[in-house]
């Protein structure tokens, strides 16, 4: 087992040395072509912004409102058969299990969904309300400090409408995944013809883990506002494109990435466009808008717990997690894997999962570096990078679910590929059944 750990390390440190360098080298050799004016050359760099052409306007055209609305109509049909289809399993594989519509919303609740309405709920709690009355609360409630607090604001203001958070919840869910299949189907239009965008946005959509825009997670959110800052940098709208990155940043913690695409396209499009140093510092400034989103989220730890890194701590003691050598946790995750001692359920849809998507996403980058804008290549890597310093990753799979290059980088090397194409699709399909059965029969999909 030493021996195949020690393979195992030298490949992914192979990996990632390969990767950095790549990225350098990609964005290097991206802008010595955009700076000589032969974009048309690098298929990789994308599309500028050009007013005249209808593929920028953000209001989808009459032609494309059929795709858009039967990509929502698979979407519904595609969640509710899946649906349907476990609790039919449940039913029959799970002794004792009677299905209630009435509960339908509370059994799609589960794992950081909690946590969420709780916030939504009580805002955050510190140590010292919850232990002047701890029955009040969730255990532990102060610990949702860790948690961002866009997402649980969103569903308090539905809940005002509903009254019902957890109803809230999944509908304010399922409302920015809708938006969410609009925007990233503009956002592909921008750069490939029709068939493309379809097929990214449909593999998005059969993702296997793809449930979670379907429930009370933050993923749908964080997604649309991902795809809308590219759309916003696609159009060299620097402000909007900055005020996304501040909403994202108060999402997840991947939003603060985005301040790698943001200067990456910055800086080309500033050599495209020839600008001075006055007009590229008026551009540069929304950039750290993004910054101020996370700075807003520190600014509610010091106010609720007189601490503006009191996250870090119980992100570290609660959940051990803490920002460790990305070599060094996937090392340690195939061990896990490895072990005989393992249960299944960990085995298979925790430590397996992290790894196989992981390297997944990273085959994707590599596969579709030159069919797709180098942009989003970059932001990809970044969003892996970030992923892997995670020490205890336990939902993978669900944080990589919203890197949305990997479908575009699938969709573009299978255009004229109808078996590959169809391969991935049912793929997805069956893996996403098992990974949803996981996930309502109470095992470790998380």
């Amino acid at each position: 087992m030493d021996t195949v750990l020690l393979i195992y390390k030298i490949i992914w440190f192979i990996v990632l040395v390969v990767a950095m360098g790549g990225a350098i080298w990609l964005f290097a050799c991206t802008l010595h072509r955009s700076i000589k004016g032969k974009d048309e050359e690098v298929t990789y760099v994308g599309k500028f912004y050009d007013k005249d052409n209808d593929c920028f306007r953000l209001m989808p055209q009459k032609h494309e409102w059929k795709d858009i609305l039967t990509l929502i109509g698979v979407f519904f049909l595609y969640r509710l058969v899946a649906i349907t289809l476990t609790y039919i399993i449940k039913v029959i594989f799970e002794p004792g299990y009677t299905f209630d519509i009435t509960k339908i919303f509370y059994e799609f609740t589960k794992w950081d969904a909690h946590h969420y309405l709780s916030i939504a709920d009580h805002w955050y709690v510190s140590e010292e309300q919850y232990l002047a009355d701890p029955t009040k609360y969730a255990d532990k409630e102060y610990v949702f400090l860790a948690f961002y607090p866009l997402y649980p604001i969103i569903v308090r203001l539905f809940g005002y409408v509903f009254g019902n958070l957890n109803f809230s919840a999944h509908f304010v869910s399922n409302l920015f995944f809708v938006l969410s299949i609009a925007a990233m189907y503009k956002l592909v239009r921008m750069d490939f013809k029709r068939q493309t965008a379809i097929i990214a946005t449909l593999m998005l959509i059969l993702s296997p883990y793809g449930f979670f825009f379907a429930f009370a997670f933050t993923e749908s959110l964080f997604l649309f506002l991902t795809l809308m800052f590219f759309i916003m940098l696609k159009k060299e709208n620097w402000l909007v494109a900055g005020v996304f990155g501040l909403f994202a940043a108060l999402t997840k913690n991947f939003g603060l990435i985005f301040v790698v695409p943001y200067g990456v396209w910055l800086i080309t499009v500033s050599c495209k466009r020839k600008y001075n140093f006055g007009k590229f510092v008026l551009r540069l400034l929304p950039g750290f808008l993004i910054l101020a989103g996370f700075g807003i989220y520190l600014y509610i730890n010091k106010s609720v717990s007189g601490d503006w890194f009191k996250f870090m701590e119980y992100q570290n003691n609660h959940w051990h997690n803490r920002i460790s050598c990305p070599l060094a946790n996937v090392v340690n995750h195939f061990s896990l894997f490895l072990n005989e001692h393992g249960s299944f359920s960990n085995k298979w849809f925790i430590w397996f999962g992290d790894v196989s998507s992981i390297c997944f996403a990273m085959l994707a980058c590599y596969i579709g570096c030159k069919k797709i804008p180098f942009t989003y290549t970059i932001y990809s890597l970044a969003f892996i990078f970030l992923t892997m310093t995670v020490s205890w990753l336990l939902s993978g799979p669900r944080y990589l679910l919203v890197n949305f290059p990997t479908y575009i980088a699938l969709a573009a090397v299978s255009e004229n590929k109808t078996w590959l194409r169809w391969t991935i699709i049912v793929g997805e399909i069956i893996l996403g059944m098992i990974a949803l059965v996981g996930y309502m029969t109470n095992s470790n999909v998380m």
